[in-house]
């Protein structure tokens, strides 16, 4: 049965005798029907339904097998990384299969992209600090032969590998539309959209960027000020949406969220989370020099593709697109003086 309107959720809840008193729309997301659940006792869950289509562009087929992923991810990944208090997945209470349906903790009303543009109480460097620890775990940890080979078998997503080419095809009508050779764009794709067998080093979030960050709900902020210094807060976060899981390069994870970061902190107060989180990743993963090379071509890309979410001006915009543009040629040139000097400097600073 279809699960896509309020309805439909109250008569699948009660079919399974699952408690609800009330019901609302999860906000975020495109490609599934989220909802949070609130029972009279106060607890919070949510619920997360697939339909074999993107949610916001229902003509678009996405096989329904992500969820089935998902589940893979919530039920092994604990088991394989150290759990760690400030960084968490959601806790899994049910899986449907034939539904499509995952009931799941809820890891806050708010996600991290949000917070950090309107709440000015958290200490954005230190959960840039615990987000790059942990990440950097997690390739880290199912790297490990052993555990390398079971993650292989486990997590071999045809939906992940696609979704993981989307903005590489959209890569070459983005430099067009704003004057630049398409040529570029269909280079860096055919090159790079897809991951080589050398390239699958380890498992991979696969949407790894600040609104798959929920942060833990608290009571409004109090400010504490000690010697002068004010005191914020660091909520536990909740890494969410693991439904494009897959074993691949760990620089692609980095690369995402590195430039999710630094467009934040770019546009909206220069919080510092972007140079904390790739600090504290380096730091306990460090890259060889074929991973950084891939790093900064998604991050590229990213910052490319993604430059049509207005985040600044439209000359801002046309800077953007051409600071990305610059890097991707760097890489092809192997002009490694360019890079050293651009954002991602601190990813070369040993080579210098």
């Amino acid at each position: 049965m279809p699960i896509t309107t309020e309805l439909e959720l109250h008569q699948f809840l009660s079919s399974k005798d699952i408690p609800y008193h009330e019901i609302e729309v999860a906000a975020g997301g495109s490609a599934n029907f989220c909802w949070r659940i609130k029972t009279q006792l106060g607890k919070r869950s949510i619920a997360k339904h697939a339909e074999p289509y993107v949610r916001i562009m229902p003509d678009v087929p996405l096989s329904i097998e992500r969820m089935d992923y998902e589940h893979l991810a919530l039920t092994t990944i604990p088991d394989i990384v150290s759990t760690n208090e400030h960084v968490r997945l959601p806790q899994l209470y049910n899986y449907f299969p034939e539904e499509h349906v995952i009931c799941m903790s809820d890891g806050g009303s708010q996600d991290l992209k949000e917070s950090y543009k309107n709440d000015d109480d958290i200490d954005i460097p230190l959960l840039g600090r615990r987000i790059g620890f942990w990440l950097a775990r997690l390739h880290r940890g199912t790297s490990e032969p052993e555990t390398l080979e079971f993650v292989k078998r486990t997590f071999d997503s045809k939906v992940a590998k696609s979704v993981f080419r989307y903005t590489y095809n959209g890569l070459a009508s983005v430099l067009k539309q704003h004057g630049h050779d398409p040529a570029l764009g269909e280079r860096i794709n055919a090159k790079f959209s897809t991951e080589a067998a050398s390239d699958r080093t380890c498992l991979c979030h696969g949407d790894f960027w600040l609104p798959n960050i929920q942060l833990e709900n608290q009571d409004p902020a109090i400010k504490v000020e000690e010697e002068e210094e004010i005191k914020l807060r660091a909520p536990v976060l909740t890494i969410i949406d693991w439904e494009n899981v897959r074993v691949g390069n760990g620089a692609t994870d980095v690369g995402r969220f590195a430039a999710d970061s630094w467009l934040l902190d770019r546009f909206h107060g220069d919080k510092g989370m972007f140079e904390a989180f790739l600090k504290a990743y380096l730091t306990e993963h460090p890259l060889e020099q074929r991973d950084k090379i891939r790093l900064v071509v998604h991050f590229a890309v990213h910052i490319i593709f993604y430059s049509r979410m207005r985040w600044t001006d439209e000359e801002g915009t046309t800077k953007l697109v051409q600071l990305g543009k610059a890097m991707l040629e760097a890489v092809e040139t192997e002009d490694l003086k360019s890079l050293i000097t651009g954002p991602l400097a601190q990813l070369f600073s040993e080579s210098k």
